[in-house]
């Protein structure tokens, strides 16, 4: 499936059925979500959209639940039962991780029921880490090998992610 941006209805909110997104093979992040939330259905997983404010620099406010303005700009999927959170955009990332661009932040949870304002799992200290390693062997000649390796974990393995795995595809 493929990531197109679509606007349809009042604000743009109103999304394809699954059925669309199976047929074209695409669809935006409201369309995608729908279509995994779909499929999580047949196999009976309940799974329910999440609006979310996304993006590198957040909203200069927190939303709350007792005075919110509505300025969400994207969807993800939420399977509560398993407490496990799906970007159906993001072909890069991992199941269940959400990184810098939607963690951390309070969402709306759309159920039957209505809406409930939740929080988007925060990335722990302990992933955010860089290990490096470097080996230097010297000849007697003057000569030097040099190895180096890094080893990224949690937001500071974003951009790496997103470069290396969009780079193999051009490729």
């Amino acid at each position: 499936m493929r990531y197109v941006s679509v606007k349809l209805g009042i604000g743009g909110w109103q999304t394809f059925d699954a059925t669309y997104v199976e047929q074209n093979k695409y669809g935006d992040c409201k369309a995608l979500s729908n279509f995994m939330k779909a499929m999580l259905k047949v196999i009976d997983i309940p799974a329910y959209t999440v609006l979310v404010y996304a993006g590198e620099s957040r909203l200069p406010y927190e939303v709350e639940e007792d005075f919110s303005f509505p300025r969400f700009n994207h969807v993800i999927l939420h399977i509560p039962k398993l407490n496990y959170w799906l970007e159906c955009t993001n072909p890069i990332n991992p199941p269940n991780y959400l990184g810098s661009f939607t963690s951390d932040r309070n969402v709306l949870l759309v159920t039957e029921e209505g809406g409930k304002l939740i929080r988007t799992p925060r990335i722990s200290n302990d992933l955010n880490r860089k290990i490096s390693a470097t080996e230097i062997h010297l000849e007697t000649t003057g000569a030097a090998t040099i190895k180096n390796s890094i080893q990224y974990g949690g937001t500071l393995q974003d951009d790496w992610r997103y470069y290396f795995l969009k780079k193999e595809r051009k490729n």
